[in-house]
């Protein structure tokens, strides 16, 4: 996929959630679109420089991207 339709992706979803970060919300709708687990979707972001470079690293210091991340994305209930 293009880098520039994943940043549109990722911009329309920051406007939708009113943020200016990366969320793992944000990673869990991207990844589920482009059939990736949540965790290599940050690191294609990452390599492509559209994810802030220790972005994986801050992910997996911070609680990774579990399924009750996704469970929660799912049901609306993580920001």
């Amino acid at each position: 996929m293009d880098n520039d339709v994943l940043k549109q992706m990722i911009d329309v979803r920051r406007k939708k959630y009113n943020t200016t970060k990366l969320t793992r919300r944000i990673v869990i709708e991207l990844a589920e679109f482009l059939d990736m687990p949540p965790m290599d979707t940050v690191q294609l972001l990452e390599n492509r420089g559209i994810a802030p470079k220790g972005s994986v690293k801050w992910f997996k210091w911070n609680g990774g991207i579990t399924e009750k991340h996704i469970e929660q994305a799912k049901q609306g209930l993580l920001i």
